[in-house]
């Protein structure tokens, strides 16, 4: 065999596959809606589900986005599907088409979307991928840089401890819903102390009570405490002054 036609097979065998996976995750995501229609499986039996497509999906993603053509759009339309169904089911949604940022990001948007349903806090998920984004671009093991984290419970709370993707987001959407409840988040527009809340978690959630006491965020607050830390700890600096700015770069709020 020629080796034009082994790759013409192996091109086809891979469409097959693809095929056949977008096709599983739309049944998936048919039956969660479905679930919900009849009240037949209740919350958790769909969150379950639904985490697993979006862990598949992303997985996938991750290994065919480099091809493009067809193989990336097998993938991108299940994990389109799964969103969508998220965002019907447990309210808010995000248009990831709109959404400035990577593909590596995207990948992990269904999952972002699952363990943000999880922890009742779905209206934030584009927030989070603009998180990740300023955190890693979606690129290595730690994707929401998470491993120093007092919810990570597994692996090292060392910078870079986590070696699991999707554990690690699993522990990045703990620790920022934390933080929006400490801050006392009332929604995605109430910015005076989502502002607050998205500086916690570059600087953990000290920030929270410093900047209350301080007036609210602001770029003063955040580089006086930044400052205070490094002081503190003994540092030359402090996480990241800006942090709020630098995420809000990579977050396109709902119309």
């Amino acid at each position: 065999m020629s080796g034009h036609s082994k790759w013409h097979n192996i091109q086809k065998t891979k469409g097959a596959a693809d095929a056949k996976r977008s096709a599983a995750f739309t049944k998936i995501a048919k039956e969660i809606i479905v679930a919900v229609k009849t009240g037949g499986s209740g919350e958790t039996l769909s969150l379950e589900r639904l985490k697993k497509a979006a862990l598949h999906t992303a997985g996938s993603a991750g290994k065919t986005l480099a091809l493009g053509g067809g193989a990336a759009l097998a993938l991108l339309v299940p994990l389109l599907l799964i969103f969508a169904v998220a965002g019907a089911m447990f309210g808010g949604s995000v248009d990831l088409e709109k959404a400035p940022v990577s593909d590596e990001v995207k990948a992990y948007a269904g999952l972002i979307q699952a363990y943000a349903m999880e922890q009742g806090i779905p209206e934030y998920s584009g927030l989070i991928m603009a998180v990740m984004m300023q955190e890693s671009g979606g690129q290595g093991n730690d994707p929401m840089q998470a491993s120093e984290s007092g919810f990570n419970t597994k692996y090292p709370n060392t910078p870079g401890g986590i070696s699991d993707p999707e554990y690690s987001i699993e522990v990045g959407v703990q620790a920022f819903a934390d933080v929006l409840r400490q801050a006392g988040v009332q929604g995605v527009d109430d910015k005076e102390r989502l502002y607050i809340a998205l500086q916690a978690y570059n600087f953990g959630p000290g920030y929270i009570s410093y900047a209350m006491n301080n007036g609210g965020h602001s770029a003063f607050a955040a580089l006086a405490f930044s400052e205070m830390m490094a002081q503190q700890m003994g540092w030359t600096s402090y996480g990241d002054p800006q942090y709020v700015q630098h995420v809000l770069r990579y977050y396109e709020p709902e119309e």
